[in-house]
């Protein structure tokens, strides 16, 4: 059997916007997908600004991630524990961030989640493997971008949540 996408929610904004949500998931899929293509930022100044995930409303010290990438001349890797989010590799400057977010087992009650992203700006790419430690099914996901020169998404921005049939 072929695996098929499912849109579950689309978000467009209309304004500007640090957080996007994604509420009453249903736990009717296997894995879920977060596309992310922030077409850039409002507020501070020109310099790139990540895009992160959580889940369930969950602000604890419960994720853990590691991150690689490179571009083409240079190369970076680093470990991240104990924070209140994931950093997914999608940044925002200048219209060129996207990120693909997959998230697996999301609805299970019987494991932390594990999430597998990549993402690219500029002429760098970046991948990330993250980790919920929590058992409980997955709800709702918090997208947003770092507070740092008080940074909004622009609008035309887009987000797209599909859940995987199996």
């Amino acid at each position: 059997m072929t695996a098929t996408y499912d849109l579950i929610a689309s978000v467009t904004l209309t304004t500007t916007a640090t957080t996007v949500s994604f509420t009453s998931i249903p736990a009717t899929y296997r894995d879920l997908v977060l596309v992310a293509k922030p077409v850039g930022f409002s507020g501070g100044n020109n310099q790139q600004a990540s895009t992160h995930i959580r889940f369930n409303a969950d602000t604890g010290n419960n994720y853990n991630f590691i991150d690689a990438g490179g571009d083409g001349t240079n190369t970076f890797s680093g470990v991240n524990s104990n924070l209140d989010y994931i950093d997914t590799g999608a940044t925002v400057q200048l219209n060129n961030g996207v990120g693909i977010i997959q998230i697996m087992d999301y609805s299970t009650t019987n494991k932390h989640k594990t999430v597998l992203s990549r993402g690219n700006a500029f002429n760098a790419v970046r991948m990330v493997a993250g980790r919920w430690a929590n058992n409980a099914a997955i709800n709702a996901i918090e997208v947003f971008t770092v507070t740092v020169a008080s940074r909004s998404y622009d609008t035309g921005s887009t987000f797209h949540l599909y859940g995987i049939v199996s």
